[in-house]
């Protein structure tokens, strides 16, 4: 049956859902051709496979979700707000109340090609990096573009904001600002921020426009939970 298309124009008044011709486009990775041209049953088992085979242990609860309602998957294009064609795959996911909900896993390709992504990338660590440049360029709610891990163009230092919570810190701040980039937006003023002068051992910080900063946390633990919890 396919994505329902109305409503993803909703959002990207562009889109379109490719469906055939895949080998013919060049600028989406190899395999993305080869997982497209499956029926549906093996595109999932395959794009399964892809997730396990690198990130089983940093997102378990992700994919078990996955492995009981993905539906499909999809490629799309559409016209950004930067005026650039993306390429990325739609996957519709059912949701516990039988609703379908798109999610955007971004091309990693794109990430290659853009020299100030790759050299922002340079000082993130390995895992980030990683999933960044190998399986998606972010993984976020179609509608919303968060809920999620951020495309990696969409990537900013807390310092670019202003944080009226400085004011009501409760302990002295212990993130540098300039260094710390937000990865993961929960779309409810909620993010997993990384300061690349502190994040070994996948250390990270959850921080908030309203609630004090929760340091010392688990990276790939924190987006696994709030990923899922935005499935439900």
């Amino acid at each position: 049956m396919g994505p329902d298309v109305e409503y993803l124009r909703k959002y990207h008044k562009t889109v379109e859902v490719i469906t055939e011709g895949y080998e013919n486009i060049s600028c989406i990775p190899e395999i993305w051709v080869t997982i497209l041209n499956q029926k549906t049953p093996d595109k999932i088992r395959s794009i399964l496979d892809m997730w396990k085979k690198d990130f089983s242990k940093e997102l378990p609860q992700q994919i078990a979700f996955f492995e009981k309602h993905l539906v499909d998957i999809d490629l799309i294009t559409y016209i950004d707000f930067k005026k650039r064609q993306v390429y990325s795959l739609l996957y519709s996911i059912e949701s516990e109340k039988g609703r379908i909900m798109y999610y955007e896993g971004g091309n990693p390709l794109d990430v290659e090609k853009d020299e100030k992504c790759m050299s922002l990338f340079s000082r993130f660590p390995e895992k980030i990096r990683q999933f960044y440049t190998t399986l998606h360029n972010g993984f976020f709610y179609y509608a919303s573009g968060s809920t999620g891990l951020i495309s990696a163009c969409d990537i900013w230092a807390l310092d670019d904001e202003e944080w009226h919570i400085l004011e009501e810190l409760e302990e002295p701040l212990q993130i540098d600002m300039e260094n710390t980039y937000a990865v993961f937006d929960s779309g409810g003023g909620g993010y997993v921020v990384v300061d690349l002068g502190n994040c070994e051992n996948n250390n990270a910080t959850i921080w908030s426009t309203t609630r004090q900063p929760n340091y010392n946390q688990n990276f790939w633990g924190i987006v696994d939970m709030w990923t899922v919890i935005g499935f439900e």
